[in-house]
């Protein structure tokens, strides 16, 4: 029942508080961190997180129909990461479709 958006987050253990760290919560369905070189099938819509490990690939394999709209979101920085993801869109040929840095 949490609202979506990033919020704070700390633990409350014996010893006491831990320091708080930022959470994304979501409402999409999520898919774990995968790291491979080959694709994962990804029903949208979806929410995948994971963590950027330098020179790691992650590929997921999605449906879109002609002229449907998707969008991609990487939320990182909005949690405190410094990460600097690659997003390309290859077609079911595997040919360059399109970049985004």
């Amino acid at each position: 029942d949490a609202p979506v958006g990033v919020c704070g987050l700390r633990l409350a253990t014996r010893d006491g508080l831990t320091n708080a760290v930022l959470f994304h919560v979501e409402d999409l369905p999520v898919k774990g961190n995968v790291a491979t070189d080959k694709q994962v099938p990804l029903a949208l819509p979806a929410c995948v997180w994971g963590t950027f490990t330098e020179g790691t690939l992650h590929r997921y394999a999605i449906t879109v129909a002609a002229n449907e709209r998707v969008s991609f979101e990487c939320v990182s920085h909005r949690l405190g990461k410094d990460a600097d993801p690659l997003l390309t869109i290859r077609d079911a040929g595997g040919r360059f479709v399109a970049e985004c840095d």
